[in-house]
């Protein structure tokens, strides 16, 4: 799956998502749907992303993926998302 994304820039939505300090979470069939790059030929089945941030400032994002359309991303991967970021952002400050 990372193949699909290396290398390939976020899209304007998902840079919208960060600046925001946002976490959503949507899936493909949803009206709401953000694309992950520019361009994106095959949308995702459920998304979760959430904002890294490291002393005050957004450096970057968490961002959990599945191509799967019949299981919709829950709490459990919103809250794994948000782990995730804080323990990034906490590292980059040390």
């Amino acid at each position: 799956g990372k193949r699909d994304l290396l290398n390939k820039p976020v899209s304007k939505s998902v840079e919208e998502v960060l600046e925001n300090r946002q976490i959503v979470s949507f899936t493909a069939l949803d009206k709401g749907y953000i694309p992950l790059t520019e361009g994106e030929n095959q949308p995702y089945g459920a998304v979760v992303i959430c904002t890294v941030i490291s002393e005050g400032d957004v450096i970057g994002s968490v961002i959990i993926a599945n191509k799967d359309r019949k299981e919709p991303m829950g709490e459990v991967e919103k809250k794994l998302a948000m782990a995730a970021a804080g323990f990034l952002g906490r590292q980059i400050e040390q």
